[in-house]
């Protein structure tokens, strides 16, 4: 835990710092795999169909 302390500190609290590191880090990968989601696909583009569409009526 030596090489992680000037990331997580020092003393008691290194545990609740490793926890949130872990959990940044799990939230991190789950929002990428989302970006490689078939749904997440079809929705991005039917988002940008809709402001393209509405862009143009401007």
């Amino acid at each position: 835990m030596a090489a992680l302390a000037p990331l997580l500190g020092e003393g008691t609290s290194i545990g609740i710092a490793l926890v949130f590191l872990a959990a940044g880090i799990i939230m991190i990968a789950a929002a990428l795999l989302a970006f490689l989601a078939p749904v997440y696909r079809r929705v991005s583009a039917s988002y940008w169909a809709t402001a393209a569409e509405a862009q143009a009526a401007d």
